[in-house]
């Protein structure tokens, strides 16, 4: 089925991206925003697929190792901002996946670095 796999981020958990699908046409009719979250979700990558399901599995499976498991054990579409450039790279990559992000991932690289910055913040303080 066609649809767009995002990758999205909330400021108020920015350790974490979220890598989801949707058929709808455009990434903000997913209502991602309406889901009861402190804050506004921000597209770092929009990319129209071919086969979205089978698309967002790959990716899925591919970067397990990061994926964030709730406190109960749940399997979550959250993983760590950790591997969102290899992510979107390898989400490019597939056969039938082209980028149809509006603005480009630059902002990627500025929201990895901030994410690196509050991790090693908050490191150090648990260190005290």
């Amino acid at each position: 089925m066609r649809g767009l796999l995002y990758f999205a981020q909330n400021p108020a958990f920015q350790h974490l991206i979220k890598i989801g699908k949707t058929i709808k046409l455009d990434v903000e009719d997913r209502g991602l925003t309406g889901s009861n979250v402190p804050e506004d979700f921000d597209y770092l990558a929009v990319l129209e697929c071919e086969d979205v399901d089978w698309a967002e599995k790959k990716v899925h499976e591919q970067f397990n190792g990061f994926r964030h498991y709730s406190t109960k054990g749940r399997r979550t579409e959250f993983f760590g901002t950790g591997c969102i450039k290899a992510a979107i790279k390898y989400a490019l990559d597939l056969k039938g996946v082209y980028d149809a992000t509006k603005d480009e991932t630059e902002e990627v690289e500025v929201v990895s670095e901030m994410a690196k910055n509050k991790n090693n913040a908050l490191h150090k303080q648990l260190l005290k």
